[in-house]
């Protein structure tokens, strides 16, 4: 009901994290994301923008150094990496938010986890007034 999503594994499955990766719908939150992120770095909490880049923009990919590890044949037609080639997903990366793992929190921090971003989401019309948003 805030406009986040998270991505959990099903239950046959034993993930390890070192981020714990969201999704936020600025159509519901009523920010966009990096307005978010900093709202909520100023209510104390840690999050960011993941710092990777897409798979397709690593620079494996867009200097081309895949080749060596591909060899194809010669005459072989092959792709080219660059940014707005998969907008699908390019879009879908703009909305993540990442925030620690947590592996052993306490209940006590997961909830002013969550009583921080209530907050924020609740105060959007100022936080948005505020960065100049509309």
């Amino acid at each position: 009901k805030l406009g986040l999503c998270t991505y959990l594994p099903p239950s046959h499955i034993n993930r390890t994290y070192f981020e714990f990766i969201i999704r936020s719908r600025p159509e519901a939150t009523g920010m966009p994301v990096d307005v978010l992120v900093k709202a909520l770095q100023a209510e104390g909490c840690e999050v960011s923008r993941p710092r990777y880049p897409l798979l397709h923009m690593q620079p494996f990919f867009t200097e081309g150094h895949y080749l060596e590890v591909l060899r194809p044949a010669p005459g072989t037609l092959l792709p080219e990496y660059r940014r707005g080639d998969l907008p699908k997903t390019e879009q879908a990366s703009e909305r993540m938010l990442k925030l620690p793992s947590f592996p052993t929190a306490s209940r006590d921090i997961l909830d002013q986890y969550i009583a921080a971003f209530q907050k924020v989401i609740s105060h959007q019309r100022e936080i948005m007034a505020a960065s100049g948003g509309n």
